[in-house]
């Protein structure tokens, strides 16, 4: 999922396509919110937070100037399994 959300923000927001190198993922409790790093093979750093059970999501990327462009999403999973994201906030 959190890929997905990644991709869909830089694909949509930054125009570019990314590949994901590694992911570090942390669920805080069943059902409550994650939080994944990602590196991408470019070596930039994105961090994605997502709360399954209020479908809303968070990506930014971190940047050493300090400026990390980020959007906020809320999201539904249709039956056919496919994921809506519905940007809510950008920055």
């Amino acid at each position: 999922m959190s890929i997905i959300i990644a991709n869909h923000f830089f694909k949509t927001e930054l125009g570019q396509e990314i590949k994901v190198e590694k992911a570090d993922c942390d669920n805080f409790s069943p059902g409550s919110t994650l939080i994944s790093d990602l590196t991408l093979s470019d070596g930039k750093k994105v961090r994605v937070i997502y709360n399954p059970l209020r479908n809303l999501a968070r990506v930014q990327v971190t940047t050493a100037s300090g400026k990390s462009p980020y959007c906020r999403y809320s999201y539904t999973c249709p039956a056919d399994s496919s994921i809506h994201l519905i940007k809510r906030e950008c920055g």
